[in-house]
């Protein structure tokens, strides 16, 4: 048998919608330190939700607030890959929201991260570099 995840056990009924998350987001936001884990996942679902709506803005907010949470509950660790994972998601977001300078700052990061946590010939750090080379020609063409 196939391995389901938690969402394909939930009936429709139980499924939280994008308004209950972002109930839950909010309230978490208002009632969670920034670190806590009961915020990391709040924040983690509703940037889910927001990427598949389509909603750039609100996703960007989400994720900075994972990347923020994964910085500090990861400092031992900081070229682990999924806080590298989340830079690149970050990157992207602000670019896609036309923050340049962000993107190229928050990709500077996450490709030094994955240099270090992936092998020298791995396509995921292939990518990363790549993707930071793009950011840095459309930035160096701004100030063209």
């Amino acid at each position: 048998h196939p391995v389901r995840s938690p969402d394909t056990l939930m009936t429709d009924a139980s499924r939280p919608d994008a308004t209950q998350t972002s109930n839950s987001r909010h309230n978490r936001r208002r009632a969670c330190h920034a670190y806590s884990s009961a915020r990391y996942e709040a924040e983690g679902r509703a940037l889910g939700l927001h990427l598949a709506a389509g909603d750039l803005g609100a996703a960007r907010e989400c994720c900075r607030h994972v990347v923020a949470f994964l910085r500090a509950s990861l400092s031992p660790v900081p070229s682990h890959p999924l806080l590298a994972l989340q830079r690149y998601t970050l990157a992207d977001l602000h670019a896609a929201c036309n923050d340049n300078s962000a993107a190229l700052e928050v990709m500077e990061e996450c490709a030094a991260g994955l240099a270090v946590s992936c092998a020298e010939g791995a396509k995921l750090r292939k990518e990363g570099a790549a993707r930071l080379a793009e950011l840095r020609e459309t930035q160096k063409a701004s100030y063209l």
